[in-house]
Order: structure tokens, then sequence, then C-alpha cells
């Protein structure tokens, strides 16, 4: 009788990072959370939020150190002082889900314009 065990040897393939839909100019219709040029917008019951991806370093010395919530709280007066008032009304998931989204947005739009800057190798 085998020892072996009946394991599958086989590694789990790894997961594709999410990406949020890009578009260039406005869309006729808007998914729930994307990027219009270089800006993450997200629909909510509050109406669109809209957050810039382009993001000044005086913003970002601001935001080191501070909890992601609190981030994006220094992003939002910074960019759309408006919001910080609107967002405490936003049900909590979909507050929750913005947020990371948006980091996710700007890691993906950051990543897009790294590699247009980056020389080719060929």
């Amino acid at each position: 009788m085998s020892t072996k065990s009946k394991t599958n040897s086989r590694s789990p393939r790894p997961k594709k990072a999410a990406k949020l839909p890009m578009f260039v100019a406005e869309p006729d219709e808007k998914p729930k959370h994307c990027i219009v040029g270089d800006e993450y917008v997200v629909q909510t019951d509050l109406g669109e939020l809209r957050v810039s991806l382009r993001i000044r370093e005086r913003t970002i010395v601001e935001m080191e150190g501070l909890p992601p919530r609190e981030q994006f709280n220094v992003l939002l007066a910074a960019q759309n002082p408006a919001w910080v008032d609107k967002m405490p009304d936003l049900d909590a998931t979909e507050a929750a889900i913005a947020r990371e989204l948006f980091y996710l947005a700007f890691a993906q739009w950051q990543g897009l314009r790294l590699g247009e800057a980056l020389p080719s190798s060929d």
C-alpha cells in the first residue's frame, strides 16, 4: 500500500488583479466605478463622486501615517470638499468599497503612466 498523499500537487493559479473600466472621454453610460480621464468616478445614491488621480505631493505628505479612511478624507478635503460632509451619509459598505477601489484606480492609472514614461525595450 502506498503512503503517498492523494492531494492535488498542482498549485492554484494566481488570481488576476481586478481592473476598473477606463475611458478617455465621458462614456454615455458610466459603470458604478470607473476611471474617466484622470479621475476615479463613482455613482452613489448621493450623486456622482469624482476624485482626481493626480495627487499633489503636499496632499501625500498630509496623508502619511494616517489610516486609509483618514487618508481618503484628506484627499477629499483637498479635491472635493463638498463630499467630506456627504461621505458619512453613504451606506458604510458603499463608502468602504469606494475607498478601496480608489486605491485600485490610483495604482492602475499610475501603472499606465509609468509604463508610458519608461523607455522601450526594443
